[in-house]
């Protein structure tokens, strides 16, 4: 948890997603005191997180955490293409200028 606070400036405006795996042993409702309140803390300094609990011996929440992590994904990813319209924009508007060969020496870019 203390690593997550230490970067956090390169998660900001990502999606996260945290799991808890194991869940067929102990699930996040079964924490104790201190480590339910470590975790409630995050939530509210990474709004963006999303929690899933797992179990890949019973195969809970496999499916879902898929899902989520797709969705999360293609939402993220529409959120830059329409950063990269105002890219394309700028680039419309640049000249690129490209050098006329003037011998036959082939030289190396």
């Amino acid at each position: 948890m203390k690593l997550l606070r230490g970067v956090k400036p390169l998660f900001k405006n990502k999606p996260i997603i945290i799991v808890f795996s194991k869940a067929d042993l102990k699930t996040v409702s079964q924490l104790d005191q201190q480590q339910t309140q470590e975790l409630n803390q995050i939530f509210k300094d990474f709004p963006q997180i999303r929690k899933i609990e797992l179990s890949t011996l019973t195969q809970f929440n496999i499916g879902e955490l898929k899902k989520l992590a797709c969705e999360l994904f293609t939402e993220y990813k529409l959120k830059q293409d329409n950063n990269e319209e105002k890219t394309n924009k700028i680039l419309q508007r640049m000249q690129i200028a490209q050098p006329k060969k003037r011998d036959e020496i082939e030289r190396k870019p």
